[in-house]
């Protein structure tokens, strides 16, 4: 288990146990549970975790022990596209426009965000051999094949055209200046380089009026689904797994020049 986890655990166990006398009590966890705010994901974390920690508890004692939260699960009643918003053209001018202020290296880190669609960390934990020509195009390699980088998922392995934006506002150059990791301004925490600049967005955009970073990731979704785009083409850009869908790695058999359509309409 690793520390992140580890870490996770400890903060909703301690949250419950602050909360109540009688830790095994169902109506206990029960009340817990309707006290915690958020949404439905969010509410599950809370009793997966503590769910976990009481089994645990269980093969250590010699005890009759029960878990008070086996089956408090929350249902989710929105749609995943729906629980958060993406940005808006409107979204988009104010983001543009806040970035005067910022430093060069955070820019990079938001315009790769707003014209790919990519998650925040696989952005942070970009190398410089992480940008190459695939079939003549430039693209984003998203894999850990270098130092302390990670993927949510075996579908998030994939190549990212990038932007013709991008180039024109001086990508390369900023990437020719950079040795190794490309932003080495970030540091590890807990295993992931985006810890550092999530915490810088979140005031940011707090400051500016703006959504969360990873409403991004949905602008991209919510773009290519208005523009009609091949479910699949789709998936690959966004590194999104689907059970009707199989890819191997990087997705053979998709023509990065098709997937460059897709980037453009961002």
């Amino acid at each position: 288990m690793g520390e992140r986890e580890i870490l996770t655990i400890n903060r909703c166990v301690k949250s419950y146990l602050a909360v109540t006398k009688e830790p095994f009590s169902k109506r206990s966890a029960a009340a817990f549970v309707d006290s915690l705010e958020g949404s439905a994901s969010t509410r599950n974390r809370y009793i997966n975790k503590n769910s976990a920690f009481f089994k645990w508890l269980a093969t250590r004692t010699d005890e009759d022990m029960r878990n008070p939260f086996e089956g408090m699960g929350v249902k989710e009643t929105t749609s995943p596209m729906d629980r958060r918003p993406a940005y808006t053209l409107n979204d988009l001018k104010q983001l543009h426009i806040s970035l005067h202020s910022v430093k060069d290296w955070k820019r990079w880190v938001i315009l790769i965000g707003r014209y790919t669609g990519m998650r925040q960390n696989e952005i942070c934990q970009l190398y410089q051999n992480d940008v190459m020509k695939v079939d003549g195009i430039w693209c984003f390699r998203i894999d850990n094949l270098n130092p302390n980088q990670t993927i949510k998922t075996d579908s998030s392995r994939r190549f990212v055209p990038i932007h013709s934006q991008l180039l024109a506002l001086g990508l390369l150059d900023f990437i020719n200046d950079r040795k190794g990791h490309l932003f080495p301004e970030l540091t590890l925490h807990l295993g992931s380089y985006g810890h550092y600049f999530s915490r810088w967005f979140t005031r940011f955009r707090g400051k500016n009026g703006l959504p969360e970073y990873h409403s991004l990731w949905h602008y991209a979704a919510t773009t290519f689904k208005q523009q009609g785009c091949p479910e699949q083409f789709a998936f690959q850009v966004l590194g999104h797994s689907n059970a009707t869908i199989t890819y191997n790695r990087y997705g053979k058999g998709v023509d990065v020049s098709r997937l460059v359509e897709l980037v453009e309409f961002l």
